[in-house]
């Protein structure tokens, strides 16, 4: 892997957001990791930089003001899935009926249960962003 990555964590649970950038910098993973704490942020942040594309999006399920399902649908309406960045819910969630909603999104390539851990976020790059994966 040459370049570093950019990756967005939407997420409003500071020290989520700190476990992710924790478990990348262990398994030394290239990244420049951009938090957002509300979904709304990191939708009109996308929208108003067309040129910039994350490689990785890490998003919460439960978040205030807009929650993962509608960040999704306007990612989507706003054609934003163009851009081939991996989309990974990261929740505390155990519902079943959230997993299951995740069948509906083919754009979300992962769910994990938070914390991200270091073999997660090992298995994130060894699957998505080593030279030999797709």
């Amino acid at each position: 892997m040459g370049k570093e990555l950019n990756v967005y964590v939407i997420d409003d649970d500071s020290m989520s957001v700190h476990v992710v950038k924790y478990a990348f910098k262990k398994i030394n993973f290239p990244c420049e990791i951009t938090s957002f704490p509300l979904a709304s942020e990191a939708l009109e942040f996308l929208l108003n930089n067309p040129s910039t594309i994350p490689d990785l999006i890490l998003l919460d399920i439960n978040m205030p003001i807009m929650n993962a399902w509608e960040f999704l649908d306007k990612y989507l309406e706003n054609k934003l899935d163009e851009r081939k960045t991996k989309l990974v819910i990261l929740s505390t969630s155990v519902f079943d009926r959230d997993k299951d909603k995740v069948k509906y999104y083919p754009q979300v390539s992962e769910f994990f249960e938070k914390p991200l851990d270091i073999k997660k976020a090992q298995l994130l790059v060894d699957k998505y962003f080593t030279p030999t994966s797709k």
